[in-house]
C-alpha cells in the first residue's frame, strides 16, 4: 500500500495512472510491431506533447510489464512476451 505524505493516506491515483502507462505501452509495443522501439521512443509516441516529461512513467511502464512477463528489454528494445501475443484480443 502505497502512502502519500504526512497524512499516511494511500495515493488513490497511482494505480490508475500505472495502469494507464503499462496499457499505453503495450498498446504502442504491439502497434510497432514487427518493429521494436526504444524505451524514449515509446515515450515520444505516447507523450509526444512532452516527450521527456513523461520518459519516467514510460520507464516505470516498461519495468513493471516486464516484471509481469508481458514485455522484455533487450539491447534497449522493448518487445512483447510470447505471453502477452497470447493474452492480446487482436491476433498478429
Amino acid at each position: 500500500m502505497q502512502e502519500n505524505g504526512r497524512n499516511g493516506h494511500r495515493d488513490r491515483f497511482t494505480g490508475g495512472h500505472d495502469a494507464f502507462a503499462q496499457g499505453a505501452v503495450l498498446m504502442t509495443v504491439f502497434i510497432n510491431l514487427p518493429d521494436r522501439p526504444t524505451v524514449p521512443d515509446l515515450s515520444r509516441e505516447i507523450y509526444s506533447a512532452q516527450p521527456f516529461a513523461r520518459a519516467d512513467v514510460v520507464e516505470k511502464a516498461v519495468r513493471d510489464l516486464t516484471g509481469k512477463g508481458l514485455v522484455r528489454c533487450r539491447g534497449g528494445l522493448v518487445a512483447p512476451t510470447r505471453l502477452a501475443r497470447e493474452l492480446w484480443p487482436v491476433r498478429w
